[in-house]
C-alpha cells in the first residue's frame, strides 16, 4: 500500500473535493491523486508546482480551506510540525492530514541535515519528521494521530472530541534522542488492513480545528 493508496481511499470513503499537497517533488503522488481540485506546494521551480515557495509562506497567505492535506515537505521536525500545525488551520470539518515518512528506516536515515545521512552511505532519507509527529501527540488531545506501517510511515490525523484523541503523555521525559523500539512505541502504528478498516466510514464533521 502506497501513499497514494491511503489517500484516494480517505478521498472516497469521504467524498472529499480537494486536495493540498505540501512538497511535490517529482509529482509521483500527486499525479495518482484522483480528486476534483489539486493545488501543489514546492520551493523547486523545477518541479512545476501550483505554488514555488516554501510552505510557510504559502500558509501566510493561503485563504482556501481543504478537505485532505498531504504534508511531505522539508523532513527537520520543525518545518513538519509547523505543516502540520498550519494545515489543521485550513482543514475542512470532516478533513484530514496525511504525513510521509513518519517511520525512520534507520538511525541514519533520520540525521539531520540529509548531507549527513548520505555520508553514512545510507541510501534512505526520512529526515527526524517522527520528532514533530511525537511532538504535536504529546500537546495534543484533541487529535486522532495513527501511522499505518507501510510506504515509509503515512501518518493521518484528524480532530476529534478533547481527551478522545491519541494522546502520548510523553516522550523519554522530553529528550527526543533516537531509539528504534521507542520510536516505533510512540508513533501509534496500525497495519494497512487495520488503517482499511478503521477509516472505512467518514469522518465526523463535529469537531475540527480553529
Amino acid at each position: 500500500m502506497k501513499r497514494f493508496d491511503i489517500i484516494n481511499y480517505l478521498i472516497r470513503v469521504n467524498n472529499y473535493k480537494s486536495f493540498l499537497e505540501i512538497g511535490t517533488q517529482e509529482h509521483i503522488n500527486l499525479s495518482n491523486i484522483i480528486i476534483d481540485k489539486k493545488v501543489s506546494v514546492d520551493p523547486d521551480p523545477e518541479v512545476n508546482a501550483d505554488f514555488i515557495l516554501p510552505s510557510d509562506d504559502f500558509f501566510k497567505q493561503n485563504r482556501d480551506k481543504f478537505d485532505i492535506i498531504f504534508v511531505d515537505g522539508l523532513h527537520h521536525a520543525d518545518f513538519v510540525y509547523r505543516d502540520m500545525i498550519n494545515s489543521l488551520k485550513i482543514l475542512n470539518p470532516g478533513g484530514c492530514i496525511v504525513v510521509h515518512d513518519v517511520i525512520p528506516y534507520s538511525f541514519e536515515s533520520q540525521l539531520i541535515p540529509l548531507e549527513k545521512t548520505l555520508e553514512t552511505g545510507s541510501g534512505i532519507w526520512n529526515g527526524d519528521v517522527w520528532k514533530g509527529w511525537v511532538k504535536l501527540r504529546t500537546e495534543r488531545q484533541d487529535l486522532n494521530m495513527k501511522v499505518v506501517n507501510t510506504d515509509h510511515g503515512c501518518g493521518i490525523i484528524h480532530p476529534t472530541k478533547h481527551g478522545n484523541g491519541d494522546y502520548l503523555k510523553s516522550y523519554n521525559n522530553g529528550y527526543y534522542e533516537y531509539n528504534r523500539d521507542l520510536v516505533s512505541s510512540s508513533l501509534n502504528l496500525i497495519s494497512p488492513d487495520e488503517f482499511l478498516s478503521l477509516f472505512d466510514k467518514p469522518i465526523s464533521k463535529s469537531y475540527y480545528y480553529i
